[in-house]
């Protein structure tokens, strides 16, 4: 969300302070934080949100059921990939 505007209201609709998020943003308070997150989502080939990652092998991308959690859980306990693959995403398989 590129929009000060849209985020404050976001922002205000959570019960949290608009005026300290802008402030925040204006003084760059998270930028080193996010360019870190955004790195570390690079290394891992997220791009897209949302994304959930199971032990840096597998992943669900997109707002999915709870099914499509528990299944993959299922598969992923100690079993490898579970059926249907890494759905054409790459991931690196050379972390323990």
């Amino acid at each position: 969300i590129g929009n000060i505007e849209v985020l404050k209201q976001i922002c205000r609709e959570a019960g949290l302070d608009a005026v300290a998020l802008e402030k925040a943003l204006q003084r760059g308070t998270y930028r080193q934080a996010r360019e870190e997150t955004n790195k570390e989502a690079a290394r891992l080939g997220i791009i897209a949100a949302p994304t959930f990652l199971f032990n840096e092998k597998d992943r669900i991308v997109g707002a999915r059921s709870l099914d499509v959690f528990r299944e993959r859980l299922k598969a992923c306990n100690g079993q490898g990939s579970p059926p249907g693959g890494n759905r054409g995403i790459p991931i690196r398989r050379d972390r323990a």
